[in-house]
């Protein structure tokens, strides 16, 4: 598991430098920042989609030593009440799940999460940041490419988290800011002056490493190569140039263990 604290306060960074594309006004006495956790059709168990991030949100909403007093995180779709087919993708799971009808908070996982395939682009749109986490297959039909590409052009912020068991990555169904990835030993430096490093609260170059995951050999994400898009590559010529668009954060020659990419206003 990755350390929460220096997770959260990079997406909490993440939030500060891009304010001025967001929908947020951070000169409220509270602001609400919008948040969900995006389910993938392709990431999928006998149970149906996985999650494997399902309390960031919910934690970071109690911990006021990591986020800024003055925010709250909520779901604007969140489900109030267990439904049926949420308990079937639970009951299942170590933890299980509450009886149907059991009224959900923050504190459930339910309550955060976003389905991509049936989630219309104008919803995708009422949140300020999504969590995509990646634990299995990543492949996006055009449909979903677009909706995510819409929602980070609009100022929406997604933060793609890398989960080592099982990642793979359909280049050829990609996000709209492809990339592959490889794994390193090396050891990662980071640009500790970058806006999502120091704002609202600074990392130290130990939590930035802390972030790295698994470790010895974390995964580090690298530029798409031509060359694996095989026969299709006339169709697909986009992908390569586009993965060399994202910005580097942290990592090593080997390639970046936090990068940060810009699509129209995200």
């Amino acid at each position: 598991m990755k350390p929460l604290k220096a997770l959260t306060l990079t997406v909490l960074a993440a939030l500060c430098a891009l304010a001025g594309a967001q929908a947020l006004n951070y000169a409220k006495a509270t602001v609400d920042v919008k948040a969900g956790v995006l389910l993938l059709d392709t990431q999928r168990d006998i149970f149906g989609p996985t999650n494997r991030t399902p309390h960031v949100w919910g934690n970071l909403d109690r911990d006021v030593t990591v986020r800024p007093a003055s925010w709250t995180f909520t779901n604007p779709l969140g489900q109030t009440t267990m439904t049926q087919t949420m308990f079937n993708r639970w009951a299942g799971r170590p933890g299980g799940a509450p009886a149907v009808g059991t009224r959900l908070t923050k504190r459930s996982a339910a309550y955060w999460e976003v389905p991509l395939s049936s989630a219309s682009a104008d919803l995708l749109t009422r949140f300020d940041v999504l969590v995509m986490p990646v634990n299995g297959l990543l492949s996006l039909n055009s449909i979903e490419r677009e909706k995510l590409r819409s929602y980070v052009d609009q100022g929406g912020i997604l933060w793609v988290d890398l989960i080592a068991e099982g990642v793979a990555l359909d280049i050829a169904n990609p996000l709209p800011f492809p990339f592959d990835f490889a794994t390193s030993a090396l050891p990662t430096d980071a640009n500790l002056t970058h806006p999502v490093l120091n704002s609202p609260n600074a990392l130290t170059l130990s939590e930035v490493r802390s972030i790295a995951y698994p470790l010895p050999t974390p995964l580090v994400s690298i530029p798409v190569n031509p060359a694996s898009q095989g026969g299709l590559d006339p169709v697909l010529a986009w992908i390569a140039p586009d993965s060399l668009r994202m910005e580097s954060v942290a990592g090593s020659t080997a390639g970046s263990t936090m990068s940060v990419g810009r699509l129209g206003s995200g």
